[in-house]
């Protein structure tokens, strides 16, 4: 069942206390983790990769483009201009469309340079590119994505 707190709420867990997301797979299109509502700066779909623009509104991150760097997390959920999007920060998401078949479990994954908004199992290497590393491969169409700002610029 669900659990709602109120405003100011804590969760305080004991020595070896843990937040367990289960032993299951998410379903396509689906995601398990660390999860934040964010206002959208324009149509995103499930599995857009998506950075912070200067107007406080996520939007589709392109490796190719340093000002649209570095990305925050990924879409689970679509959303439109100037509405509410979920964004998966930290944790395992699966989805068979949005993804290419990773040839390699435990292959690195990326924002790419390529497509906006996409992930690749590739780093850009063109010059003026960004290079995020964003998680790792589990399956052929599953990432766990742990989303931070570390990113390098290319030469």
């Amino acid at each position: 069942g669900n659990i709602t707190l109120g405003d100011d709420s804590n969760i305080n867990l004991g020595e070896a206390g843990k937040i367990d997301f289960g032993d299951e797979e998410p379903a396509n299109d689906a995601a398990t983790g660390i999860v934040f509502s964010f206002i959208a700066g324009a149509t995103l779909a499930i599995g857009d990769v998506v950075y912070m623009g200067t107007g406080g509104k996520v939007l589709e991150a392109d490796a190719n483009q340093v000002t649209t760097m570095p990305a925050i997390g990924i879409c689970v959920s679509a959303g439109s201009d100037t509405n509410a999007v979920d964004v998966l920060v930290q944790g395992i998401m699966h989805d068979t469309s949005a993804f290419p078949t990773f040839s390699t479990v435990g292959a690195d994954i990326f924002v790419s340079a390529a497509a906006t908004g996409a992930v690749v199992d590739t780093a850009p290497s063109g010059s003026g590119d960004t290079v995020q590393k964003i998680g790792v491969a589990t399956h052929a169409d599953m990432v766990y994505f742990n989303f931070n700002t570390t990113e390098v610029l290319l030469a």
